[in-house]
C-alpha cells in the first residue's frame, strides 16, 4: 500500500518517460496483493462474522473501485487529472493508515 500511495503522489511531480516507467513498476506492485489482503483480513475477522465480515468489505472496495474511473474521468474532464491522481493518492493514503491500525497476524 505504501508504495501504491508514493507512486501516486509521485505522478504529481513525474517529468519524462524514465520517472514515468519507475512510477508505473510502483504502482504495478498493487495488482499481486488482493489475495494476500482478502487472506489477512478474512483471518483478522472474528469467526461469527468472518464471511458476512469480509464480503461487506469486499463489496465496499469493489464499488470504490468501480467508481474511482468515473471520479477520475470526471476530473479530467474539467482539466484537473492531476487532482484525481492526488484523491487517489488521499484514498490510498487512507488505506494505508487502516493497514497500519489492523491487528497482528496470529
Amino acid at each position: 500500500v505504501s508504495a501504491f500511495f508514493v507512486s501516486l503522489v509521485g505522478l504529481w511531480f513525474a517529468n519524462g518517460l524514465l520517472p514515468l516507467i519507475a512510477l508505473t513498476i510502483l504502482l504495478s506492485s498493487r495488482t499481486g496483493t488482493g489475495v494476500i489482503n482478502n487472506t489477512y483480513i478474512a483471518n483478522a475477522l472474528p469467526t461469527d462474522v468472518q464471511a458476512s465480515g469480509l464480503g461487506f468489505l469486499r463489496t465496499s472496495w469493489i464499488a470504490i473501485g468501480a467508481l474511482a474511473p468515473v471520479a477520475i474521468g470526471a476530473l479530467g474532464d474539467q482539466g484537473m487529472l492531476k487532482e484525481g491522481f492526488m484523491l487517489l493518492a488521499a484514498t490510498a493514503g487512507i488505506g494505508l493508515v487502516v493497514v497500519l491500525m489492523l491487528p497482528d497476524a496470529e
